[in-house]
C-alpha cells in the first residue's frame, strides 16, 4: 500500500458545511473529519420577527469513532412534535467550537444567507 502523507494542517481540522433545508425552516449542516476533534458544540443564531428578537439553537455532536455527522437546526422551536417555525429571519449564523484530538480549540463561523 502506498503511505499517506497529511500535511501538519489538515489533522486537527474537521469539516464543516451548512446548508438550508429544501422549506427553507432549518439549516443542514454536514461535518467530516470528525476523527480529529474530541468534541464539537454548534449553535445557529438568528434575529427573527417584527422587532429582531435573537434566538438561537444548538447542541453537541456525540462523536464515539463515527467521522461524519449530520445536524439539523431549526429557525423555530419544537414541542411534543408540534413545530412552530419563526418567520421574518435575519442575520442567520452558524457557529461551530471544537477541540482537535491535539488539544487546540477553534472557533468557525458561518453566514447563512436566506
Amino acid at each position: 500500500g502506498k503511505a499517506v502523507v497529511r500535511s501538519g494542517s489538515t489533522c486537527t481540522t474537521i469539516g464543516v458545511s451548512p446548508r438550508l433545508r429544501a422549506d427553507r425552516k432549518a439549516v443542514i449542516v454536514n461535518f467530516s473529519n470528525l476523527q480529529n476533534a474530541k468534541n464539537v458544540a454548534y449553535s445557529l443564531i438568528y434575529a427573527q420577527g417584527p422587532n429582531g428578537q435573537q434566538e438561537g439553537a444548538g447542541g453537541g455532536l456525540v462523536l464515539g469513532g463515527k467521522s461524519s455527522d449530520t445536524a439539523e437546526l431549526l429557525f423555530g422551536t419544537c414541542s411534543g412534535g408540534v413545530c412552530r417555525y419563526h418567520s421574518n429571519i435575519k442575520d442567520a449564523r452558524l457557529e461551530v467550537s471544537y477541540t482537535s484530538v491535539t488539544g487546540k480549540k477553534y472557533l468557525k463561523k458561518f453566514k447563512i444567507k436566506l
